[in-house]
């Protein structure tokens, strides 16, 4: 999926650990990151966790659906952000301001 915007994350593993404190210590970004790892479940998301990511200057997310439990798509939808694109296992989410 090409998009053309910064990223935000990537593999975390390879980021400095000052950006990967400041990113967990951002509450939308830190739910992100706690779902991307298992460590919490779609339902345990923020309930505005649009707003957050918004404040935090996030336009747009793209989920890997294939590793994530379902029923995503609705929990993001309940918390501010709109499907507007799929490509094969991605899906781009826009941030509801």
């Amino acid at each position: 999926m090409a998009h053309g915007r910064p990223l935000v994350g990537g593999f975390s593993a390879r980021l400095s650990p000052s950006l990967s404190t400041a990113y967990h210590n951002d509450r939308g970004l830190a739910a992100l990151f706690d779902l991307s790892a298992g460590s919490i479940g779609a339902d345990s998301l923020p309930a505005d966790l649009g707003p957050d990511l918004a404040r935090s200057g996030i336009l747009h997310v793209v989920v890997n659906i294939d590793t994530l439990t379902l029923p995503l798509r609705e929990a993001l939808s309940e918390r501010g952000l709109r499907l507007i694109a799929e490509a094969g296992t991605r899906q781009l989410y826009e941030v509801v301001r």
